[in-house]
């Protein structure tokens, strides 16, 4: 399991955690099969050296 320091994952539920790893990522994924359309997504954000944030 590799822990992404300074990352964050938020469902379109609303539901969120800090500090994931890829096994968050992965979890998420395999959700998007069981969510509507209206909260079907989700988005993965990590924090750069400079506070720059990438949202993938």
């Amino acid at each position: 399991m590799i822990k992404i320091e300074g990352s964050y994952i938020q469902y379109a539920t609303g539901y969120d955690k800090v500090d994931i790893t890829n096994a968050d990522i992965d979890k998420a994924i395999k959700d998007l099969s069981t969510m509507d359309d209206e909260h079907g997504g989700f988005w993965v954000s990590v924090y750069g050296a400079e506070t720059d944030e990438f949202v993938i």
